[in-house]
């Protein structure tokens, strides 16, 4: 049993891939910061392959600004969480932090996993 406990936390240790979406793995940037984020917020999923989720629905690049701009429209204070995978080019994820702030958005969150340095006590 002791063994079974161990092997589960060493995956939990090991495993760089989390996923945020049923079915759709991403492999976050690693970060030493640590802070969270409102329930509430928009999540905006990039996969490696250039899937675009938002929220809990398949969605894609262009239509991110009119539903931002919906989105802000219904509730002006919600954040904007950003999960992207470490391989999405820094182009496609400012453009999603432009589109979000020309619909108002402008509380951004990045999601990132600790790194290990951050994970030593």
């Amino acid at each position: 049993m002791v063994d079974v406990v161990l092997l589960v936390l060493l995956f939990f240790l090991v495993s760089p891939t989390f996923i945020t979406q049923p079915g759709v793995r991403i492999n976050l940037p690693e970060s030493s910061a640590v802070s969270g984020v409102p329930l509430r917020s928009i999540v905006v999923t990039v996969t490696a392959e250039g899937l675009v989720f938002l929220n809990d629905r398949r969605s894609d690049l262009e239509e991110l600004a009119g539903e931002f701009q919906r989105l802000h429209e219904e509730d002006p204070s919600r954040p904007l969480l950003l999960q992207a995978d470490s391989s999405i080019s820094l182009e496609t994820q400012m453009r999603i932090y432009r589109d979000a702030q020309q619909a108002g958005i402008t509380d951004l969150a990045i999601a990132t996993r600790r790194s290990a340095e951050a994970q030593e006590p």
